[in-house]
């Protein structure tokens, strides 16, 4: 009898064990569920992060700086024997960077339970950070917390110093001569690009500049080629990171005409198409030139490259010239364009386009080179010869 009582008494205290502790119900307003659901919120913003102005010590510090709270907490269903109840809420957010925007996922759920121990326990779905954010719909307005109000001011404050930064930048590259631009080969850009690349090791730069390492296999041999050509290699590179003002040629043909280059090689020609004049602007009385990133209605970027895949950029947003060829007059313009459509087609007259960057100090974000188009010149070499430069 005694071993029948206290199998039975086993029993009831394992399944006391399994459903929870004494008499203690769960409580959607709990700060359990809470802290629960806008830690996964927050993980899930946290590795979706693509704002690189934005930085978070942590997961809870993410949550408190973009107010991720739950809202609207109540009940949906209850088990009252089991300790658990089932949970509904809304998600607020407020980002940051949402301008003065408050976001809610509604209609969100989850199951909270008493263990053993009498502790609360949540239970969400795996992917209830994901699901809230898709759920996500704005709100309110107009109504900025302490932390996006600080994160514009700061943007604008940044936006005004890289406005004054570029008009200074604009200053200085219209101040040096035409002529202090250097003629670059394929490679120089090469070279331009390595003394601006804070990420290669010397290893790999070489790599890219030295035939001899490059093709080498015993790697005995490798380490003579690095000890004898990367204190050359680096001083070289010093030399190149003080190169800023370039040009090069833009044709639909290889050309006979020989140009000076910094490396002693032929001069990087790449076809830039609307490098070119091609139509006359009736209403503004000119021709514009409609080559990529010199108008922000049309292509705002363009990059050119070598067999090496080495870019170099540039935009619509910082360019210096307007990209246009201004006649004096009527008269003009039709001298002009006769020269134009007669030229359109004379390969044999090596007719080409000499494009004027500066160069930036450092690689853009996706590892090119950044650079401000400063001038184009067109250089007609037919009949009659004519050579343009734009505004």
């Amino acid at each position: 009898m005694q071993k029948k009582l206290l199998a039975v008494s086993l029993l009831a205290f394992s399944s006391a064990a399994l459903v929870g502790c004494g008499d203690k119900q769960p409580d959607c307003g709990s700060d359990t569920l809470s802290k629960t659901v806008t830690e996964k919120v927050g993980e899930e913003l946290l590795s979706n992060m693509r704002n690189s102005d934005l930085k978070f010590a942590d997961v809870a510090d993410l949550v408190k700086q973009n107010h991720i709270e739950l809202r609207n907490m109540r009940e949906i269903s209850a088990d009252e024997k089991n300790q658990t109840k089932t949970c509904a809420f809304s998600v607020s957010v407020q980002p940051v960077d949402g301008g003065s925007a408050r976001y809610e996922a509604k209609d969100m759920s989850a199951t909270i339970a008493i263990d053993s121990e009498g502790k609360e326990v949540v239970s969400t779905h795996p992917s209830i950070g994901y699901a809230v954010i898709k759920k996500m719909e704005r709100v309110e307005v107009n109504n900025p917390s302490d932390e996006q109000k600080a994160y514009l001011e700061a943007r604008k404050k940044k936006e005004q110093e890289k406005k004054e930064k570029e008009e200074q930048f604009k200053k200085q590259v219209l101040a040096v001569p035409a002529d202090q631009y250097k003629f670059i080969s394929s490679e120089d850009l090469t070279w331009l690009y390595l003394a601006r690349n804070s990420k290669l090791d010397d290893k790999a730069m070489l790599n890219m500049v030295s035939a001899k390492y490059y093709n080498e296999s015993d790697e005995f041999a490798k380490k003579d080629i690095e000890k004898s050509e990367i204190p050359a290699m680096k001083a070289k590179l010093q030399e190149y990171k003080a190169l800023k003002y370039i040009k090069f040629v833009s044709s639909q043909s290889q050309l006979k005409t020989t140009f000076d280059t910094v490396s002693g090689d032929p001069v990087l020609n790449v076809f830039v198409p609307g490098a070119m004049p091609e139509k006359y602007d009736f209403d503004k009385q000119l021709y514009p030139l409609t080559i990529g990133g010199c108008d922000k209605d049309g292509l705002t970027n363009y990059f050119v490259g070598n067999n090496q895949n080495v870019k170099v950029e540039w935009l619509a947003d910082t360019a210096v010239t307007n990209c246009q060829l201004k006649p004096k007059d009527e008269a003009q313009a039709r001298e002009w364009n006769d020269i134009f459509k007669a030229e359109q087609y004379a390969f044999r007259h090596e007719n080409y386009a000499v494009i004027s960057l500066a160069l930036n100090d450092e690689l853009t974000e996706d590892g090119l080179l950044g650079a401000t188009l400063v001038r184009v010149e067109v250089n007609y070499n037919g009949d009659k010869p004519l050579k343009l430069t734009t505004q």
